[in-house]
């Protein structure tokens, strides 16, 4: 069966936010606060809403750092529920942990195994959504999470998961798909493939970390998820769904849809350009295959098909 759920508030998507903005590809304004009239346009606010951003910039005037733009605090404050004093210390937070955790240098300082860029599928497709907005596609039924757990630690693979979202907001992509598109990139689509999981990827190591990691995910990069399917659940997702769903906070846990093997391809449907962009491993009637560069964005890895991970084989 399929469930569907959505939040009942927040709930403006790009088709609907950008409406009160023309854009053009030679025009898109700097993301900078010098321009928060065209973001709050952009993103539908309300007047109340708009006001909230002015006031969060004001509040992080002081701070000196490239995500410090409107088009990034937004997602702390609607995190926040517009409000701006607590989205100003989410927001002092982040940069706090970007700055103890070297972050901002990662894409530049540290180069991922091969192993886990062979056999940890996630990457931004080059198909979007209904209106446009990016995709990225996980494979999480057929990683090998304990094995990674076990052969590069738990901060071994922490240090993978930042890499792998600065990646997704600050990779060469953005530039070329915001240019193509002619206008900046609000949320992105999430789906997550589940088929092939199974009782021994739910350890208690393994739901640890990955608590630990989704924590990261909202607390440091909060709504940047416009909407995750999951997709190709199998039976065992159940038993995992009980004991996951209670790693997300309520905006996030909203976003989630969710589609049984049979229901998967008419499904993303609803929500996908066209299902022809995905990989063979996704839409057996596609001719993309897993490993082509053509069903993903330049930087992105276009291997999808996961594996055990070599115990043996340094790391």
């Amino acid at each position: 069966t399929t469930t569907t759920t959505t939040t009942t508030t927040q709930t403006r998507t790009a088709l609907n936010t950008s409406t009160n903005v023309i854009h053009d590809n030679n025009k898109i304004p700097q993301d900078t606060w010098s321009n928060i009239d065209y973001f709050i346009r952009y993103w539908g606010l309300t007047e109340q809403e708009g006001e909230a951003l002015r006031e969060l910039g004001s509040r992080l005037a002081d701070i000196d750092h490239f995500m410090n733009r409107p088009n990034v605090m937004i997602r702390f404050l609607r995190s926040k529920y517009y409000h701006a004093g607590k989205a100003e210390a989410m927001a002092r937070d982040m940069f706090r942990w970007r700055r103890e955790n070297m972050v901002d240098d990662i894409l530049r300082t540290y180069t991922p195994p091969s192993e886990l860029v062979l056999k940890y599928p996630g990457s931004i497709l080059k198909g979007a959504d209904k209106v446009g907005d990016p995709i990225l596609l996980g494979r999480f039924g057929v990683t090998d999470y304990d094995g990674i757990i076990a052969k590069y630690g738990r901060d071994g693979l922490l240090k993978y998961e930042i890499y792998r979202r600065e990646a997704m907001i600050r990779g060469d992509w953005i530039n070329e798909w915001e240019q193509r598109n002619g206008r900046p990139i609000q949320q992105l689509n999430f789906i997550e493939d589940v088929q092939g999981l199974h009782r021994g990827q739910m350890t208690l190591r393994v739901s640890t970390v990955f608590h630990k990691v989704m924590r990261m995910q909202q607390l440091y990069y909060p709504e940047i998820e416009k909407k995750i399917i999951v997709i190709k659940t199998p039976s065992v997702f159940k038993f995992g769904w009980g004991i996951a769903k209670h790693f997300f906070d309520p905006l996030m846990g909203a976003k989630f849809v969710f589609a049984c093997p049979d229901e998967t391809l008419s499904v993303l449907e609803q929500y996908m350009d066209t299902i022809s962009d995905l990989p063979v491993c996704i839409n057996p009637n596609g001719k993309l295959p897993c490993g082509s560069t053509e069903v993903v964005v330049r930087g992105m890895s276009p291997h999808f098909l996961g594996g055990k991970i070599d115990q043996n084989e340094a790391g």
